[in-house]
C-alpha cells in the first residue's frame, strides 16, 4: 500500500531524480555549480571585509584630519587674540580708542 497516494502523478509529471539515476554529466554540472557558488560567496564575503575596513580606515583618518584643522584654527583665533591684546596693551593710541569707546557706552547705558 502507497503510504503517499498522489506521488505517482506527481512523479509522473515531474520525475523526482536520485543521484544514482543522474547521467554523469549532471553530477559534474551540480557539483561545479556547487564549487562556483560557494567560491562566489566566499569571495563575495572577503571583499565585503575588505572594503568595510578600508572605509573604516578613511573615515577615521578623515575624522582626524577635521579635529586636527579644527585644533589648528582656534590655535590661530587664540594667537590673534593675544596678538591684539598685547598690542591693546602696547599701543597707548589703541588704549585710548578703546577706552574712548568703552566709556561712551557706559556714558549710554548710564544717560539714557
Amino acid at each position: 500500500m502507497n503510504s503517499f497516494p498522489g506521488l505517482k502523478e506527481v512523479t509522473a509529471i515531474f520525475p523526482i531524480r536520485t543521484r544514482r539515476s543522474l547521467s554523469l554529466r549532471q553530477k559534474i554540472n551540480i557539483t561545479n555549480i556547487l564549487i562556483v557558488s560557494l567560491a562566489l560567496v566566499f569571495f563575495t564575503v572577503n571583499i565585503y571585509r575588505v572594503v568595510f575596513n578600508q572605509t573604516l580606515e578613511r573615515t577615521a583618518a578623515n575624522s582626524q584630519q577635521e579635529v586636527n584643522l579644527m585644533a589648528k584654527s582656534l590655535g590661530t583665533a587664540l594667537l590673534s587674540v593675544q596678538n591684539f591684546s598685547k598690542l591693546a596693551l602696547i599701543n597707548q593710541a589703541t588704549q585710548n580708542i578703546l577706552g574712548s569707546r568703552v566709556a561712551f557706552l557706559i556714558f549710554l547705558e548710564n544717560g539714557l
